[in-house]
């Protein structure tokens, strides 16, 4: 095998990622054959890459990885970690390989498209009470020269507005179990496996935690 031919196909960041998580020893001893080789890595969650060709003499390696990357048919530094463990163990799969494609995008299930119109129904929903509540807060101002201010960290600020307009306004209700109570409902909206993505999952994440803070 002809490691720097393979690495041609990764993205250097990918290069970089895939030796540090093989370096840390986070990739699990590959199931291999002269056709096929599947490991797991534990990197920020427990990964399965699948590497395959046509038969050992093939040029080509098909590989895909669970992850949100490989989900979109993109290569990874998860699938880079196990070449690199395959070749430390010279493993025959590797034999004669030159290039790394990617098996495609994962189909999408009816699960996955259900999840999917839950969450834009939601957002659908939300954005609609904060068009009328705004004209609510519109007509108020109207009636009265002076507002209340009640004044936060802007990290507190950002995160109660997070919250606002995902539809809980936790500064009307600042309780921890307000705030655990609006995180447990958007997780069911955003998180990776119910339709959301991996950016909305920490964004929820981030905000909980600031404001969980603040709350104690």
């Amino acid at each position: 095998m002809n490691a720097q031919q393979l690495a041609l196909s990764f993205a250097p960041q990918d290069l970089h990622q895939g030796e540090e998580i093989f370096q840390k020893d986070l990739v699990s001893s590959p199931g291999t054959s002269d056709t096929q080789a599947q490991a797991y890595v534990k990197h920020k969650g427990n990964h399965r890459v699948i590497l395959t060709s046509d038969d050992i003499t093939s040029a080509e390696i098909n590989a895909s990885c669970n992850c949100t990357k490989g989900k979109k048919g993109r290569l990874c530094q998860h699938v880079w970690s196990v070449i690199l463990m395959l070749e430390s163990m010279e493993a025959d799969f590797l034999a004669h390989k030159t290039d790394v494609l990617t098996a495609g995008p994962e189909p999408e299930s009816a699960a996955s498209r259900e999840a999917k119109m839950r969450q834009e129904a939601y957002k659908q929903k939300v954005k609609e009470q904060n068009r009328a509540r705004r004209q609510k807060l519109k007509q108020e101002k109207k009636q009265s020269k002076f507002a209340a201010v009640t004044s936060y960290p802007v990290e507190v600020e950002e995160a109660l507005q997070y919250f606002s307009d995902n539809g809980f306004e936790l500064a009307q209700m600042a309780t921890i179990e307000a705030l655990e109570s609006a995180r447990k409902s958007l997780a069911k909206v955003f998180h990776p496996d119910l339709g959301g993505t991996h950016e909305e999952s920490l964004a929820l994440n981030h905000n909980f935690e600031v404001l969980a803070q603040f709350f104690e």
